[in-house]
């Protein structure tokens, strides 16, 4: 695999989890990527084509702590007239842990329309390829074709206002502001709706960001720790848009969820995105994974709705 760069752990990339959050580790091979694609003849320099991330998955191996040297390196998997799929790993340079995996689908797409086009004539038709190491895939998601069946309309007859534990399921609106639109009026790329235009959460007062902080039934405090993520973007919103994101767990187990979150333009009902996650309850006082506590689960059942897995 090719290493494309390496780069310290900062202490304003740290999350009240205590460890690195994971948007630093995608903005790591986001770079990655982008070297990668370039070499083969596909840039997004244009004035009239972008680089889009159409599906991204992500396994979380090792957690990383300030200071640490995070290396990157990857390879091409496979690469279409119009898409293209790498896999990238990011380890600690220190001791060579695996800390994170990545597979990731990417098209060019017009910026006016946002529609994928045809990579240039000149991109390296018959390029090097890697296979994906089997440490470095999934352990609990699929990456087959995601189910898109799934309506806003069916979604809101099920899903009710999660308990006081339950911050990953229930049902929420936001607005795309136009100043995080580009001049088509398509939210620019990297840019997290969520976040209110920004490309990062934003802080608590104290500088704090990340997952919130829960407590146990021993006292202790607990956090949700991510191991996989999968993204997939069917469409690009739109400067004003309302979009409803509507999150519930489809799956279940004695220390672990998976979690899927829908999002939909409210207007008109399109689903625009999927995102699904798997995390586990991280005993924060002992740093050990532990059994989902009773009053969490409980309120975890409210919404908990596997035949939308």
């Amino acid at each position: 695999m090719q290493i494309f760069n390496e780069s310290p752990v900062l202490a304003d990339e740290i999350d009240r989890l205590g460890h690195m959050n994971v948007q630093f580790y995608m903005t790591r091979v986001g770079r990655a990527n982008r070297e990668l694609l370039e070499s083969l003849g596909v840039s997004d320099q244009s004035a009239l084509t972008a680089l889009r991330h159409t599906d991204v998955f992500s396994r979380f191996h090792q957690e990383q702590f300030e200071g640490a040297t995070l290396r990157v390196s990857g390879g091409l998997i496979a690469l279409g007239t119009d898409w293209a799929r790498a896999y990238f790993e990011i380890r600690n340079a220190g001791n060579e842990q695996l800390a994170a995996s990545f597979i990731i689908e990417s098209t060019l797409v017009t910026l006016a329309t946002r529609e994928p086009c045809a990579f240039p004539a000149n991109v390296e038709q018959h390029p090097d390829v890697i296979e994906v190491p089997a440490q470095g895939g999934p352990r609990s998601l699929q990456l087959g074709a995601p189910r898109t069946d799934v309506t806003l309309a069916r979604l809101e007859e099920r899903v009710v206002d999660p308990g006081p534990t339950n911050t990953m399921s229930g049902r929420f609106e936001y607005g795309i502001d136009p100043e995080a639109c580009d001049e088509y009026g398509f939210l620019r790329e990297g840019v997290n709706p969520m976040f209110g235009g920004r490309r990062r959460p934003p802080a608590d007062e104290d500088g704090s960001f990340g997952p919130p902080i829960l407590t146990t039934n021993e006292g202790h405090r607990l956090g949700w720790a991510i191991m996989e993520t999968r993204s997939v973007s069917l469409q690009t919103p739109r400067a004003n848009d309302t979009l409803v994101s509507v999150g519930a767990d489809v799956a279940l187990a004695r220390k672990s969820r998976q979690s899927r979150r829908w999002t939909f333009v409210r207007h008109t009902g399109k689903l625009i995105g999927i995102h699904d996650h798997v995390a586990v309850a991280l005993d924060l006082d002992e740093r050990r994974a532990i059994e989902i506590p009773n009053s969490m689960r409980r309120d975890m059942e409210q919404n908990y709705l596997p035949d939308l897995a």
